[in-house]
């Protein structure tokens, strides 16, 4: 295949380590990794150290055997819990796309930019023909209102880093919003009013309201958004819209631990 030529042969080697640990496999000595991978000790020794020291590996001070640490719990517990977002989400989606007949989504934060974790397509419409969006896809928080919504779990301090290094915000249309400062203003009138408007920043003719996950700390992990075109999306017709985006959200915070009420 063509893409084993960008294979990082030392990358594919710590991850066969790292799969090392299936099944009843909980605790391996330094000779058993070896023997699985087929390495010398001592060059297993050396992965071994080095994912100990960033947390995906810990050893049992007693048998000096290795086991898979705090890191790869974490990270496979983060995976988990999307999933489980996704698929608890998924009938609160299907209903907001038919009551307001747009494609609805699930986007949480990564590294930056928002994903996708959960879509349902509005059947009686072509929108998802212009939109090219799936579970998985990656898109920029600055112009989107599911990014919007999720820039709102920063600190200001946090947006300049984020961006900062990149200089000026790319512009992909008129309503872009390119300035750093005006961003961040934009993004605390996001929280202040609990939900995001895209009014065609990062697509011509797309319109797109989100508003926010919340978890039992009240803390925001997703945003869900609903996409339609600009004229479907009337100024008329965006308050039911703002009020349908917002309930459903809320519907599915509760179902994830959230309480207005009563939050940790």
């Amino acid at each position: 295949m063509e893409k084993e030529r960008y294979v990082i042969r030392a990358a594919e080697r710590t991850l066969q380590i790292l799969n090392c640990f299936q099944g009843e496999r909980e605790e391996l000595s330094i000779s058993d990794i070896a023997g699985l991978v087929g390495l010398p000790k001592s060059s297993a020794h050396r992965f071994l150290v080095t994912l100990e020291l960033n947390g995906f590996l810990e050893v049992n001070p007693l048998s000096h055997s290795y086991c898979l640490g705090r890191k790869v719990i974490s990270l496979g517990s983060l995976a988990i819990s999307r999933v489980k977002l996704a698929e608890k989400g998924q009938p609160y989606l299907l209903q907001l796309s038919k009551v307001v007949q747009a494609t609805v989504h699930i986007v949480v934060i990564n590294q930056g930019e928002g994903i996708y974790i959960g879509k349902v397509e509005d059947r009686n419409s072509n929108i998802s023909s212009y939109v090219s969006s799936y579970v998985g896809k990656r898109v920029p928080l600055y112009c989107t209102a599911v990014g919007k919504v999720l820039l709102g779990t920063l600190s200001p301090e946090e947006i300049d880093n984020l961006y900062q290094k990149q200089g000026k915000l790319k512009s992909y249309t008129r309503n872009t919003i390119t300035d750093l400062k005006l961003l961040k203003e934009h993004v605390q009138e996001v929280r202040d009013n609990g939900y995001a408007f895209d009014n065609e920043e990062i697509e011509e003719g797309l319109r797109c309201i989100a508003a926010p996950i919340k978890n039992h700390e009240g803390r925001t992990i997703a945003a869900i958004s609903v996409a339609g075109f600009a004229q479907k999306f009337s100024t008329d017709r965006l308050p039911e819209i703002i009020e349908q985006v917002q309930t459903t959200a809320a519907k599915i915070s509760e179902i994830v631990g959230y309480n207005e009420k009563i939050t940790v």
